[in-house]
């Protein structure tokens, strides 16, 4: 289904690719503001392998043109932390610490996206909801010499399983396996959104883990929701 452009500019404007000083992809985020503290909503494993191994990150800006800002001072919330494990919780907030960062993201074309502005808002989020993932497959990284070009991926699915489990929200939906990708690896911690007449444009959800079904051609993938945001996420950086 094709993306509206509106939708696609205003959704990549919170969206972030995170890089290894090597170059190597370590997952995608979300650029949001909670409680006046800015940084990125990801998957806990996303930002637990950035805390253990790599000390400095690259935040991918203009992806097209290979373009990002070096992150060199944050501190890593691991919220909802189950090691990996494909049932959840998985999710994290990474904050940043230095003020030039946030000016210097700021400056570009991205923005953070205010959880609190949004705490009240109810967006109808279950079954056979339309929603939008954003994140950059591993797959769509092309390798060069000197630099590489990374693509962010944005798709409209519908959300085919809404639950809950343990204080934690989740939902999860299918997609065609090669169509037009064949893994999602990379797309971990990507943000989801929807769009309502009520509400506007929402953070609704973050991808965490794929099961790959090759005999039936399609991708499972399984997202943190709405409640995880905005309840669990929010309480526990708010304090």
């Amino acid at each position: 289904m094709n993306i509206d452009d509106d939708i696609l500019r205003d959704i990549s404007r919170f969206s972030t690719i995170m890089l290894g000083e090597d170059g190597s992809e370590l997952g995608s985020g979300t650029f949001v503001e909670i409680d006046a503290r800015k940084g990125i909503l990801t998957a806990s494993h996303v930002a637990k392998n950035i805390n253990n191994y790599h000390p400095d990150i690259n935040l991918v800006i203009h992806a097209r043109y290979n373009t990002g800002h070096k992150i060199e001072h944050k501190h890593v919330h691991l919220i909802g932390d189950c090691n990996g494990c494909p049932e959840g919780p998985d999710i994290a907030f990474i904050e940043l610490i230095n003020q030039s960062d946030v000016s210097a993201i700021n400056a570009s074309t991205k923005v953070f996206y205010n959880i609190d502005k949004h705490i009240s808002d109810n967006p109808l989020c279950d079954s056979n909801t339309l929603i939008y993932i954003c994140g950059c497959p591993q797959e769509r990284t092309v390798r060069r010499e000197f630099s590489n070009e990374y693509e962010m991926l944005m798709c409209s699915v519908t959300i085919n399983n809404y639950y809950r489990n343990d204080g934690y929200d989740y939902f999860e939906f299918e997609i065609v396996y090669d169509n037009p990708i064949k893994t999602f690896e990379g797309v971990s911690g990507g943000g989801v959104w929807l769009r309502s007449d009520r509400y506007g444009l929402n953070l609704v959800g973050v991808a965490f883990y794929q099961d790959i079904h090759k005999d039936k051609k399609i991708i499972s993938i399984r997202c943190h929701a709405h409640e995880s945001i905005y309840n669990k996420v929010y309480s526990f950086i708010k304090g």
